[in-house]
């Protein structure tokens, strides 16, 4: 079934409860190359404030499978590591996968604790599901939660606003309630582009193999469920019946097979989205940034006034 996006069904629907133990979750967050190196840049603006603090309260916003979540805990377990997400899912896994994250469903534009919660906020790729209104209340409402001289530490996709963020729309926005200390592109346009024709050659022969394993029952009812035209029918049972064939089906599987894995381990290295993001840096510059990540603090009030934590005696 095709869910709307961002609805909550479809957040669900990102996490199939068969494939949550080896692939994770159909983002890739657990296996692609891109995903690991995208938490590679956002990791290194908090690193140094995770690793040295005492005892800190970190809340992970959209926690998903925990991928990111982890990383920071294992930096520094003397931390409390709480997490939220919409997909119920995702929570029950984690809950049971680290005893040491407290995880509890919750979505933006609300966060379900009290103010003042937290040292650290991560929202990594989360804004942008909401509406523009809605994206003001939740970054309103991360301030809240956040102590005062707490950290803030968001990314999210750049298409211009078409969908995703404006990197001008973005930064204004955070520089309404907070001090912005570092901001850090993803210049991986060039690169998507590549990965995407991967991703789908990729899930053309990963759905070939699950089709051919199909009982006729399963295979009927995947038929019906998706509406298929005759014609678009009829090319399935004529794949399936290729691989019934005795010789010719086991030549199949051994090449569906092997094709489809030589592609998931080059989509797993994390060394080819880091080799464009320097090359496109270089030689595209600016049109190729594919993602923003932004450090923000949240300023200390004193006598009416705002001041940046690390600047008061």
């Amino acid at each position: 079934m095709v869910y709307k996006w961002a609805t909550k069904e479809w957040f669900e629907s990102m996490f199939d409860s068969l494939e949550l133990d080896t692939l994770g979750d159909k983002w890739g967050h657990r296996w692609k190359g891109s995903q690991k190196f995208r938490h590679r840049l956002s990791f290194k603006l908090i690193k140094e404030i995770v690793k040295k603090g005492e005892n800190l309260a970190i809340l992970d916003i959209g926690c998903g499978l925990g991928e990111f979540t982890a990383k920071v805990y294992q930096l520094n377990p003397k931390n409390s590591i709480y997490g939220i997400d919409i997909s119920q899912k995702a929570i029950d896994y984690v809950s049971k996968k680290y005893q040491w994250l407290q995880a509890k469903v919750g979505a933006l534009p609300e966060i379900p604790f009290p103010n003042d919660s937290f040292d650290l906020v991560i929202a990594l790729e989360v804004l942008y599901y909401l509406n523009s209104e809605d994206r003001e209340k939740a970054v309103k409402d991360m301030k809240r939660v956040l102590k005062d001289g707490g950290y803030l530490l968001l990314s999210g996709v750049l298409d211009g606003g078409k969908r995703y963020f404006s990197e001008k729309e973005i930064i204004q926005l955070l520089s309404k309630y907070f001090s912005l200390e570092t901001i850090q592109f993803n210049y991986a346009k060039p690169y998507t582009y590549i990965e995407s024709g991967v991703l789908n050659l990729y899930s053309k022969l990963v759905g070939v193999q699950r089709l051919a394993a199909l009982s006729s029952e399963e295979f009927q009812n995947f038929l019906n469920e998706r509406s298929m035209t005759n014609a678009q029918a009829y090319i399935l049972h004529k794949v399936r019946r290729l691989f019934s064939m005795p010789l010719l089906g086991s030549v199949l599987r051994i090449f569906f097979h092997s094709s489809s894995w030589l592609l998931r381990v080059i989509l797993s290295l994390e060394s080819i989205p880091a080799f464009f993001f320097v090359f496109s840096k270089l030689l595209v510059g600016e049109t190729a940034k594919s993602q923003i990540m932004i450090l923000a603090q949240k300023k200390v009030k004193r006598g009416g006034d705002l001041y940046d934590k690390k600047n008061l005696s």
